[in-house]
């Protein structure tokens, strides 16, 4: 984006740099009628300078997008009728071609067509003189043929817009067919991991022990349907819960610790497990889950009921 925002810079720069130019020889043809009675122009080149100024010191990130650029146009269009008023010859015709140049510019959407657009332009316009001409008037009249450059300018400035404009309009399509592409691959994506998920949580309740998984954190994120049966609880109290402050989990709160804190899994282990409504013994396995660089990512507890009585051996 900030490549694109200097490219339209540089080139509304030179357009306006040759308009400018432009009005600068003028200024200088009509040097001495300025003197004599037009000495406002003046201060009419100096406002065209300082806009040159102004826009060269302006961030890039302005000329992105077409708005700003619309906004040049409209004032470049008001210093080109000014320019035709008092520099060259602004009548009604002049008017009327000076619009059929923007038209024409901002059908063809090419730079690189302009010139021939501002040809054709120039000889309608001329044709139109031709026709309407007083006696006494000719078609190589000075003030008459310094029109050229201004429609020339239209032209150029047109469709360098039209180009521009044409240019975003493609850019948000593609923008809008990559969003269109990446909501169809995140719906893929989360289809897929819903069948994941559903096929390990399956995996997980064909277990014939009941299973408990925590994240590294310590927040219980499986709890099978034979835990609620062992722990006479709904897994929805538990999941999501941090194992110290899940009440329901009751004396595994101390396996968990010694597996998470003191890093000591359990093979076997043999445990009284006194909840909120009973105590049964329980048989129970712990261990850490790794990922490929054998990093901590969660917690893995089984849990086997032993039956209401029985010795319990101690852990």
């Amino acid at each position: 984006m900030q490549t694109n925002g200097i490219s339209a810079k540089k080139s509304l720069i030179y357009i306006r740099a040759i308009l400018t130019l432009c009005i600068i020889l003028l200024a200088a043809y009509n040097f001495d009628n300025i003197l004599e009675n037009q000495v406002y122009v003046f201060f009419y080149v100096v406002a065209l300078l300082g806009t040159n100024l102004f826009s060269f010191f302006m961030p890039e990130e302005r000329f992105q997008g077409v708005k700003f650029n619309y906004f040049v146009f409209l004032m470049d269009i008001i210093f080109v009728a000014l320019g035709a008023y008092w520099l060259a010859h602004l009548d009604f015709q002049f008017m009327i071609v000076l619009f059929l140049t923007i038209f024409m510019s901002a059908l063809s959407q090419s730079v690189k067509l302009s010139l021939v657009i501002a040809v054709i332009v120039n000889c309608v316009y001329f044709s139109m003189k031709a026709y309407t001409l007083q006696e006494g008037q000719s078609l190589m009249d000075d003030r008459l043929l310094l029109n050229i450059p201004f429609l020339f300018m239209v032209a150029l400035h047109a469709s360098y817009l039209s180009e521009k404009a044409s240019d975003e309009e493609a850019s948000v399509r593609r923008l809008q067919k990559s969003k269109k592409d990446l909501a169809e691959k995140v719906n893929c994506m989360d289809t897929e991991m819903s069948s994941h998920e559903n096929f390990t949580n399956r995996v997980y309740e064909s277990f014939s022990d009941g299973v408990i998984v925590l994240d590294s954190y310590g927040l219980v994120k499986v709890f099978t349907s034979k835990c609620e049966k062992i722990f006479g609880t709904k897994r929805g109290k538990v999941i999501n819960l941090l194992y110290r402050e899940a009440k329901q989990l009751g004396s595994m709160v101390d396996v968990i610790t010694d597996l998470k804190a003191r890093k000591i899994p359990s093979v076997d282990r043999q445990v009284l497990l006194q909840t909120e409504n009973d105590a049964r013994p329980v048989t129970v396995n712990t261990a850490f889950v790794m990922d490929e660089s054998n990093v901590i990512i969660g917690m893995l507890c089984t849990i086997r009921a032993a039956g209401p009585a029985g010795e319990i051996k101690p852990a």
